[in-house]
């Protein structure tokens, strides 16, 4: 058996979002088996809070609806199994018309079951793309649309008239898992043959049907990873932080304004260029030292243009 899950792309109309979110629930011991996949866009971002818009005016958050809508659309280019909930909404949506065209022309290019449609005549049983509607509610819709050809699962009336509905439930999740291991079962078959012919070329794979002539390789998926949708986390901030920031910013710049009163710190505002000045904290507590009085003259002391006299040896 191949390790490849079975891929399973769900198309609704939103009028059935509760439709679908109840089948997607009862599928979950699938999970181990299939990827399942419908349109579940994200949230758009949050605006900032006020203080945090006036601090990042600049800041935009990022869009991840694009980056969304490519993985969407490769999942519905890359699923095996189409599941259409059918009701009155939907016929009129145009959205679903566009995935039923795309199911319907995949369906019709599935290789392997073309490459088994050459060597026998029952080859229904060997297409890894199925397309089944599923009805939610009555409608016109074998009257009405393209999906009257294809047989349905679950019950045999819409699941809103069947009692109890979780029997309704019940029976499209057990059609499902029959159909997702005889997919899961030619997927398998597939890879078996291409790599019969890849280690052997020319000659013919022997399969579940006789004498298969070999076939080509099918078109490979992509990098699994880009068929898994990571969200960018938006940039949230606690409001009461940007509060916090700008109070302090407006505190410093306040401070920066006003002249700066407390003693003991140099003030440039203080300067006076009055020689007379001085200023009383570095006055003297006692008197200046004064030479002795002692009723002599001092000596004057000699000027610039004055010349000193030589000193004179002492004699002993």
């Amino acid at each position: 058996m191949s390790n490849q899950k079975v891929n399973i792309f769900i198309s609704y109309d939103p009028a059935d979002k509760a439709v679908l979110d109840n089948l997607v629930k009862w599928m979950y011991p699938l999970q181990d088996e299939v990827n399942i996949w419908y349109y579940n866009p994200p949230p758009k971002a949050e605006a900032l809070s006020l203080p945090w818009q006036l601090l990042l005016f600049w800041y935009k958050a990022p869009n991840n609806t694009h980056h969304y809508h490519q993985v969407y659309n490769l999942q519905k280019q890359h699923a095996h199994i189409y599941v259409f909930l059918t009701s009155h909404h939907a016929l009129v949506n145009k959205s679903i018309e566009a995935d039923i065209t795309l199911a319907v022309t995949r369906q019709n290019s599935d290789e392997f079951h073309q490459m088994r449609l050459r060597d026998t005549q029952d080859a229904g049983d060997w297409r890894t793309i199925q397309i089944f509607p599923v009805v939610t509610a009555p409608s016109l819709w074998q009257k009405q649309s393209r999906l009257a050809r294809f047989k349905t699962i679950g019950p045999a009336k819409s699941i809103k008239e069947t009692t109890p509905v979780e029997d309704a439930y019940m029976k499209i999740v057990e059609d499902l898992d029959k159909a997702v291991k005889k997919i899961a079962a030619n997927l398998a078959e597939t890879a078996q043959a291409v790599k019969f012919t890849q280690e052997r070329p020319g000659e013919s794979f022997k399969g579940a049907l006789p004498e298969i002539r070999p076939p080509e390789a099918p078109t490979p998926l992509p990098d699994p990873s880009k068929l898994v949708y990571k969200p960018v986390q938006y940039f949230s901030p606690p409001e009461w932080f940007g509060w916090a920031i700008i109070f302090v910013i407006f505190f410093s710049a306040l401070q920066g304004l006003l002249p700066d009163r407390r003693s003991g710190r140099f003030n440039r505002s203080s300067i006076r260029t009055d020689s007379t000045y001085t200023n009383p904290q570095f006055e003297l507590d006692r008197e200046p030292i004064a030479p002795p009085d002692d009723g002599k003259t001092p000596l004057p002391l000699p000027g610039p243009d004055d010349s000193i006299p030589p000193i004179k040896p002492l004699k002993y």
